[in-house]
């Protein structure tokens, strides 16, 4: 560190000011560190989330993308919601094709979130909001379609707890993992490496079957 003192005549010749340089050499390292911090707390970040929720926030492909505006429905009566938006890749689709729709997304992961949010202000779509908390404690009641791209562990929470709640009528739409024990009602591939299947769902009436009390038996057996 260099130090460059002089005297100034305004305040007498007995002032002493001083002033503080860093070294060119010094100058270089501090922005190294300070690069290498802005990269390495977002990415320690992910992979703590990541290790938490069982998943990274991985981003759907071009040509997944490109298939599910070929599938996605054309009307939809009720809100939107993106289970797991990560960095926002779906997002400027779903405002897109939904202008006048209420569309949420859900996303736990800290920068993830912040770029999704980033995203909704650049948009400049209304009645688009990201949530930085679980989507299984959301309410599904009014929705119309749901979008997600999970990991088989989650299907199955999704089949358990989210699917019993949507209304009849709704989309539900996941590519790469299904849910299980439900058959969509088409499934379109995607022309990738992974040939990636897109599964679309839409909730049904559940008819409860009733059995027909039987006779008893003269032993007494049912």
């Amino acid at each position: 560190m260099a130090f460059h003192c002089w005297a100034d005549p305004k305040y007498g010749s007995g002032y002493i000011a001083s002033k503080l340089f860093l070294p060119r050499t010094d100058m270089s390292f501090l922005f190294t560190v300070t690069a290498l911090m802005l990269l390495t707390v977002p990415a320690v970040s992910i992979v703590i989330w990541s290790l938490l929720m069982g998943i990274t926030p991985t981003p759907s492909s071009q040509p997944i993308k490109k298939n599910l505006k070929k599938i996605l429905p054309e009307h939809i009566t009720g809100s939107i919601h993106e289970l797991g938006c990560g960095w926002g890749h779906l997002l400027p689709l779903l405002a897109k094709t939904y202008p006048e729709s209420i569309i949420i997304g859900y996303e736990r992961s800290y920068f993830p979130f912040l770029i999704s949010k980033l995203c909704t202000y650049l948009l400049k779509h209304q009645r688009l909001t990201i949530h930085q908390k679980s989507f299984y404690k959301s309410d599904y009641s009014k929705a119309g379609l749901i979008v997600c791209y999970l990991f088989p562990t989650a299907m199955k929470h999704i089949v358990k707890k989210i699917y019993p709640e949507l209304p009849v009528g709704c989309w539900l739409i996941t590519h790469t993992f299904r849910l299980p024990d439900i058959s969509p009602v088409t499934t379109l591939y995607c022309h990738d490496i992974y040939h990636t299947p897109i599964y679309v769902y839409q909730k049904q009436i559940s008819l409860q079957v009733q059995r027909k009390p039987q006779k008893e038996l003269p032993d007494g057996r049912g």
